[in-house]
């Protein structure tokens, strides 16, 4: 029984360790995404849960965009839509980012719903938003990553809208280059 136990517990070590790692790679990937483009004085609200948009509502629209954005990153078109579509599931149920806010580097998490309010049906839109936040910029949406362990790329989806007719939506090909994450291939998705 002691065997078995013991067996359990360095399970249930190696399960964590292997859950913490992945924590911190999303953690990393998503700092990265999120605090690049900062400028000083201002900053992206970004919402709370990982999605990618409309990214995955139809098989079509996954077909339909997997040859362009295979030429794009120069990878087959049958590795490229699997890639997509682990993207697509590993953010399927929006699960709640756990990067933290980082106002310095240039983006705030709105788990209060605060910004999303004003998006309600007496929140007053964009107009008091930046009345209210001069300095908040645009309302990002972020996905979890996902990587290709043939090409090493990481795929993240990053929607930026800035007010009602000023957005876009992309995908970000990452690759980590001797400890530092570089951006590869953008590919646009969508744009308004």
């Amino acid at each position: 029984m002691r065997c078995f136990m013991a067996g359990m517990t360095v399970l249930l070590i190696s399960a964590c360790s292997s859950s913490v790692k992945q924590q911190d790679f999303e953690e990393q990937v998503i700092t990265f995404v999120l605090s690049r483009d900062h400028q000083q004085g201002t900053y992206t609200v970004v919402q709370p849960n990982a999605s990618v948009s409309m990214l995955g509502q139809s098989d079509a629209m996954l077909a339909s965009m997997c040859g362009s954005v295979a030429k794009k990153i120069d990878n087959n078109e049958r590795d490229t839509c699997a890639f997509i579509h682990r993207l697509i599931q590993i953010n399927k149920a929006k699960p709640l980012l756990s990067v933290e806010s980082n106002k310095a580097a240039g983006y705030v998490i709105d788990k209060s719903g605060q910004f999303a309010d004003y998006f309600s049906e007496e929140g007053g839109g964009w107009e008091r938003w930046y009345q209210q936040n001069p300095d908040a910029k645009c309302y990002k949406t972020v996905s979890l990553p996902a990587i290709d362990e043939k090409t090493g790329l990481v795929a993240v989806y990053l929607g930026n809208v800035c007010h009602w007719r000023h957005g876009a939506g992309h995908l970000l090909f990452l690759k980590n280059v001797d400890g530092k994450w570089m951006e590869k291939h953008r590919v646009q998705l969508w744009v308004s």
